[in-house]
């Protein structure tokens, strides 16, 4: 079952648990005394405040005089209920009404309540995970049209039964009971992976396979199997079944191990292939089905991001804790009938710069880089990400201000470590972007470019002085840089 667990010591969550119990005491006891002596307070004073609320209606003297004169009578319960909203007393109605004493007493106690909750212990770290609440399991219903609230006919434990063969799902509660050291637990969790990576009796041979076709898509853009999401008897028939077979059985034999099987195939011969087009291979083959060549693979757009943050040097490296929200255009904020908003003021800071991993991602809010560059709708399972190639990403590359910020954070970097000499500064930018040094046409290009961005803002902006277009220029080629084929795509 899901929990919301502790990641304190256990040491330290006892002494919270100690003293939250402890303020929690006290904070009940300020609350009582404060409700005991509001209700004492506003005795006396009840119906003036039901006569002020009914003065202030917006309606005929008569409706007045019917709700204040005959409140049990049909009609002035009917007023009521219209008027229920305006008709309610809250404490602050009665503030008027109390003398000068009874006020001072009334802040005095709300100021009291006040300290006590400010000593309120800070809560510990939490996570959501997965955890046991007992040795018996707890029943599961079949829930009517989803509806939780909607029990239906309970349900037993067990797995799919096309995946097991010569064992049943008690074979697998009974062995993982039996080799547990925790008689407090089910050992549900355990009985489900042995059985999922059980190559003989359950699933482990599709699970691996899964697994190897997932990999393979990742970097091929493609799976295997093309229907990465159905694996059944209406899925697409692999193209290499040889091939999946021997991956999946690597897999299996390097103790399913993900970065062995990254590494196999990163270093195979099909994937060190050119992505050079032939055209009379294309004719026999256009969908590239038989692997003669490597097809050129863009860059998720979460690593897209982190490219930039490496590159401009302001990647924030902190690791684990809470998501951080990124900021997003007030604009591209469209979602409604939202009780908890993304919020439209986030400033860009080093604690927005971590990872993309870390992004606070609201499934009714898209980043709008994130989602030129087919980032998934996180509104529905994903199995294969469309890869497509439109001008929102060429704008956003070139408008996104996200985008904008790295690039100037990027000349900055190059400048002071480059010094002012151009074709320094060039030369460093294209080891740091790309990876290689420039060839002489590239040299040659770049600096033309450069120079001609310089001129043109040193005329435009002829008022400023020269090193802001100086830096400016530098500014617009590392922006140029991130549009690169070399930069977004894995080569």
């Amino acid at each position: 079952m899901s929990a919301e667990v502790s990641l304190a010591p256990l040491e330290e969550v006892r002494r919270y648990r100690e003293a939250e119990a402890k303020w929690k005491g006290e904070f009940d006891t300020a609350q009582r005394h404060l409700d005991d002596w509001l209700k004492e307070a506003k005795k006396p004073h009840e119906t003036a405040a039901r006569q002020a609320k009914i003065d202030a209606l917006k309606t005929s003297d008569d409706e007045k005089a019917l709700l204040k004169n005959d409140p049990e009578g049909k009609k002035a319960k009917d007023l009521a209920g219209k008027f229920s909203k305006e008709l309610k007393v809250e404490d602050k109605d009665f503030r008027p009404l109390l003398s000068d004493e009874d006020r001072a007493d009334w802040d005095g106690r709300e100021k009291a309540l006040k300290a006590v909750e400010a000593r309120k212990p800070e809560a510990l770290p939490t996570a959501l995970a997965f955890a046991d609440f007992g040795a018996k399991p707890r029943e599961t219903f079949l829930l009517t049209r989803g509806d939780f609230h909607k029990k239906s006919e309970p349900v037993e434990l067990g797995f799919l039964t096309a995946l097991i063969r010569g064992k049943t799902p008690s074979d697998y509660w009974a062995a993982a009971r039996a080799e547990s050291r925790r008689p407090d637990s089910t050992q549900q969790r355990r009985a489900l992976a042995e059985w999922m990576t059980d190559l003989d009796h359950g699933a482990g041979a599709l699970v691996a396979r899964v697994i190897v076709n997932r990999v393979w898509q990742h970097h091929f853009g493609q799976g295997l199997v093309r229907t990465v999401n159905d694996f059944g008897a209406r899925c697409d028939p692999p193209t290499h079944p040889e091939l999946l077979e021997w991956l999946a059985s690597e897999f299996v034999r390097g103790g399913w191990k993900l970065k062995p099987l990254h590494r196999l195939i990163m270093t195979s011969a099909v994937y060190l292939q050119d992505t050079a087009f032939d055209a009379a291979k294309a004719k026999v083959d256009p969908d590239n089905r038989l692997l003669w060549r490597r097809r050129p693979q863009r860059i998720e757009s979460e690593i897209l991001r982190d490219a930039m943050l490496a590159v401009s040097g302001t990647l924030n490296p902190q690791m684990f804790g809470p998501a951080v929200k990124a900021p997003i255009a007030p604009e591209a904020i469209q979602a409604r009938n939202m009780t908890d908003p993304y919020p439209k003021d986030l400033k860009d800071t080093p604690a927005t710069r971590r990872r993309s991993i870390y992004m606070f991602h609201k499934r009714v809010v898209q980043n709008p880089l994130m989602q030129a560059f087919d980032g998934p709708d996180a509104q529905a399972s994903c199995g294969r990400r469309e890869n497509t190639t439109v001008a929102p990403q060429a704008l956003a590359l070139l408008n996104d201000k996200f985008v904008r910020a790295r690039a100037i954070d990027f000349a900055e970097r190059i400048a002071k470590e480059a010094g002012a000499e151009r074709e320094a500064q060039f030369r460093l930018a294209w080891r740091l972007a790309l990876g290689r040094e420039p060839s002489a046409g590239e040299l040659e290009s770049g600096t033309a470019f450069i120079n001609a961005r310089h001129q043109k803002r040193s005329t435009r902006d002829s008022g400023k002085p020269n090193t802001d277009a100086r830096n400016l220029a530098l500014a617009d080629f590392c922006q140029a840089i991130f549009a690169l084929n070399e930069f977004i795509y894995v080569d």
